[in-house]
């Protein structure tokens, strides 16, 4: 089955009803030459929806293995863009507040991403 279509409604839904957030990821580089490994930021802006944690929610997911949930923790529903991938130890800013990512799962049917599932923290 093609998702293309519903991938595309998922991104407009998330534009429609979310706010721009920006995506940060640090990145470096290794020059041989000098032995020395330069750093740097790669960040891109897409369009997320923030649902918070209830505390159903918060009990529910702390039973999946490796997942714990503070008192503080923020999810948001990214949209996909342009083939980027949200990971683990990126950075999301939202309204000027910058978060820590701490866990990412990837909402898709067969081999097409409609969304990412982000819980960050700050």
């Amino acid at each position: 089955m093609n998702y293309t279509a519903l991938a595309e409604k998922s991104a407009r839904l998330v534009q429609n009803f979310g706010k721009s957030v920006t995506i940060t990821r640090d990145s470096g580089t290794f020059n041989a030459a000098t032995q020395e490994l330069g750093t740097g930021t790669t960040s891109y802006t897409t369009y997320a929806v923030e649902d918070n944690y209830n505390s159903a929610m918060r009990v529910m997911l702390s039973n999946r293995p490796g997942t714990l949930i503070d008192s503080t923790d923020r999810r948001f529903w990214v949209a996909v863009a342009s083939g980027q991938v949200v990971q683990p130890d990126d950075r999301i800013t939202v309204d000027g507040v910058t978060l820590n990512v701490v866990r990412v799962d990837a909402i898709k049917p067969g081999s097409t991403t409609l969304l990412w599932e982000v819980q960050a923290r700050g």
